[in-house]
Parts: C-alpha cells; structure tokens; sequence
C-alpha cells in the first residue's frame, strides 16, 4: 500500500466518501489478491522445500541452491515482516477513521479483517518458513555429515591403497634389484628381464599419475615377471654349475690321477709320454680356469661347450689308465729282458770260462730306455761280445776279437747252453756292431759299469748285479 493511499484514508471526507470506499474496495481486492498470492506463494514454497528435501540425496553439488533457497525464504520473512508493519499501519489509520466515518465502518472492518487474515497468514507463512529452515538447515547438517564420512572412508581408502601401491612397489624393487642383469644375459633371458622392467617403468608411471589400482595391478606383473626371470635363470644356472661342477670334479679327479702317476718308474721309462700327457693335461686345465666354454655363445652353447670339455677331461683320464698299464706292460717286459740278459752273460761266462771282466751297457735313445739296450763284454785283447736286446725280447749278437772263424766254435757252445740250460734259442744274423751308446742310466741304479758277481739266475736286476 502506497502513502498516498494512506493519506487518503486519514484524510477521509464526505465530499471524496465514495471515491475513497471505491479505492478501499479496490485495495481489499488487491489485499485479498496478495493474500491468494501469498498461499500460492506458500504453497509453491512448500513444493520447493519438497523438492529440496529429495534434492538434498543428490550430494554436495546442491547445497548452494539449499544457500539461495534459504537466503529467498529469510527475504521473504523480511518482506512479510514489513507487510505486516504495513498492514498495522493501515488498520490503525483505518480505525481511526471509522471513529469519524461510521458510514464507512462496514467497508473499513472488512479491509481490516483481510488485512488481519493476511497478517494471519504472513504469520503463518513466516512460522512455515521457519520450521522448513530448520529442517532445512537440519538437512543441510545430516548432509555435511555424511559428505564428510563420506570423505573420510574415501581418504582413508586412498592412504589404504598407496600403502598397498607402497609395498608393492618395494617388493618389485626388490626383486629387480635381487637379479644380476650380467647373470641375466648369461644365462638367456635378457628379453624377459627387458619386458619385466618395462612393466615396472608402466607401474611407476601409473603411480605418478595417481591410477592406484592399475599401478598395483601393474606392479604385480611385473613381480611376477620377475620371479619368473629369477626361477629360469636359476634353473639354467643350476644346470650350468653341474656341468660346471662335473668338468671340475673330473678335472680334478685327473689331475690327482696324474699326479699319482707320476712314479720313479714312469719317469724313467714313459717320461716323454708323460710330460706330453701331462701338458695335455696342463692345458685342459688352463682352458677350465680361463672360463672357454663361456665363450661359446648362448647358454645352451655353453653346455655343451662344458660337455665336450668334459669328454675330452675323460679321454685324458682314459690316457693316464692306459699309460699306467703300458708301464706295467714295459716294466716287465724290461725286467724278462734283463733276466734273459743275465742267462745269455752267465752262458757267455761258461763258454769262455772267465767271470772276471767288466760289462757296459746302454740304450740307443738314452733318454729313453725303452730303445734298443746294448750291452758289451769288456775284455781288452781278447775276445768280446755285444748284445742287442729289444724291449719286446728279440735280441741280436755281435762277436768281435776272434781270429779267423773261431767265433764259430764259441757261438756253437754258447747256443747250445741256453737251450739245454735256459731253454734259449738263438739264430746268430749278423756280426756287424749295431750302432748304440755306451754306459748310460740303466733303470733307476743309475749311470755306471756293472760287474757280473753270480752266476746263478736271481730274477731281478738287482739281485744279478751291483754297482762296479
């Protein structure tokens, strides 16, 4: 209501009565307008309170409408309010001027009562709005409340995943950092190692960028990854190291083997096959310390690198067994050949009589006394013998210092002796000295003359000798 109309009311006069019952008519029409606006009003507001109170589910995003909604209820109130202070006026104005204009009493008492009824119901309004605010603001709360649960559980989710992201994260580490990339690429599987640290450089990239659970997912192929690098690496090392070990341990059992070949008597008598087996030997051993047959390639091609040295590690062996049971075949075959040395000296002593002279003796190689053996009678002006006597028993004489034929006489008795005595046979080829030197070692006694001291066989060198 405008102070003009109020001016007119108070200054109400017989002359402008009809004028001003039609202005109060028409202003209680307008009243009774505003009132049924106002119920539309509030029952809109009722709506919209409905509506917010289904909208308030809908999440945090709302709650500033529910800020403006509140902000248009309290500006309302404040409306309502200066209405009502409004609407006192007028009945005040009014009732003072039915005092004076009772004619007008019935016009200004019904303008009054629907004043009155919109005060009523502005009061009732401001009331509702008042309780809808504090169910509101009650909502608002409930609503804060559990956006804040809400946004705990999810922190906590959040710590509860990068702790998880964490751990797998150090496992992962620790599993690359448990491989050797050189043992990797030795044993063959560079290319899985490669795809295992991409896999961990996607995990780590998936953690900068906060993607937690295709990182933890991520960091989990990759462990995988890399275990299953570690387990074939593994596989293929154990496997290496048995070849390895093999080789090593038949090396070894060799090298002993040699070492306990390496006799008075094989030095003697197999020296040069010794020494040369021996740096056979020598160099199989080099080639295990250098590690050669971890040049062959791949792991596969080592393998059998390993296996093909340890075959020839074998052969080795094999040569040292059969070198040993050579010196045992030589060995005997050089103590029959002294022994029929011995019958032919002690027939030779008979034949002519004479056990008093010297005997030399020596091989045709003399660094090896498996050669030809030369054994020669030493009777200055008188007649000798020489005695050429192969390791295998054939043997050959040379007669020198005899005049004319009469070797032939010696020779006759000196064959007839070791038949009947010794069961000899002798087939007399030559009498050209075969060539030879002369006093060299002769078995492990050493360099020197030999002086035949008994006639009876004793069946060793020893025994029919001594040193002269």
């Amino acid at each position: 209501m405008s102070n003009d109309w109020h001016a007119t009311v108070s200054d109400f006069s017989s002359r402008n009565y009809q004028r001003q019952v039609d202005a109060a008519n028409a202003e209680a029409r307008r009243a009774q307008s505003a009132l049924r606006q106002a119920e539309r009003e509030l029952q809109e507001n009722e709506r919209r309170v409905d509506r917010l109170a289904r909208q308030m589910a809908e999440g945090q995003a709302e709650m500033e409408e529910l800020g403006y909604t509140i902000a248009d209820l309290g500006a309302q109130q404040n409306a309502d309010r200066r209405r009502i202070e409004q609407n006192d006026a007028m009945i005040t104005n009014l009732r003072a001027g039915l005092e004076e204009q009772s004619e007008e009493l019935a016009s200004v008492n019904q303008q009054v009562a629907v004043l009155e009824q919109e005060s009523t119901l502005a009061r009732q309004r401001i009331d509702l709005n008042t309780r809808q605010i504090g169910q509101l603001e009650q909502g608002v709360a409930q609503i804060n409340a559990q956006l804040e649960a809400e946004r705990a559980a999810l922190a906590q989710d959040r710590r509860s995943q990068e702790a998880d992201v964490q751990a797998q994260t150090e496992l992962a580490a620790l599993l690359r950092n448990s491989l050797d990339p050189a043992r990797v690429q030795q044993f063959g599987y560079e290319s899985a190692y490669t795809t295992a640290l991409t896999t961990l450089a996607h995990a780590e990239e998936s953690t900068r960028l906060g993607r937690l659970e295709a990182a933890r997912a991520t960091y989990q192929e990759a462990q995988r990854a890399f275990v299953q690098v570690a387990r074939d690496v593994g596989t293929r090392e154990r496997e290496y190291n048995r070849y390895r070990h093999r080789c090593q341990a038949t090396l070894k059992h060799l090298e002993t083997e040699l070492a306990r070949a390496e006799t008075d008597d094989m030095l003697f008598w197999h020296r040069a096959d010794y020494r040369a087996l021996q740096a056979r030997v020598h160099a199989l051993t080099q080639r295990v310390e250098r590690g050669e047959f971890d040049q062959a390639g791949r792991p596969e091609q080592v393998i059998t690198a390993l296996e093909q040295l340890t075959n020839e590690v074998a052969a080795r062996q094999q040569e040292v067994s059969t070198l040993e049971r050579q010196l045992i075949t030589t060995i005997q075959q050089a103590q029959t050949r002294v022994e029929i040395m011995q019958k032919m000296m002690s027939s030779l002593m008979e034949v002519w009589g004479d056990n008093q002279f010297a005997i030399s003796y020596g091989y045709e190689d003399k660094e090896d006394p498996k050669t030809t053996l030369k054994v020669q009678t030493v009777r200055p002006n008188r007649p000798n013998v020489t005695l050429y006597m192969e390791l295998d028993g054939a043997f050959q004489f040379s007669w020198t210092g005899y005049p004319g034929m009469e070797c032939a006489r010696d020779i006759d008795q000196f064959t007839a002796k070791l038949k009947s005595q010794h069961q000899l046979s002798l087939a007399v080829s030559s009498s050209t000295p075969k060539p030879g030197q002369s006093n060299p070692d002769l078995g492990p006694q050493g360099p020197g003359v030999m002086t035949l001291v008994e006639m009876e066989q004793k069946g060793t060198v020893d025994k029919a000798y001594q040193r002269g």
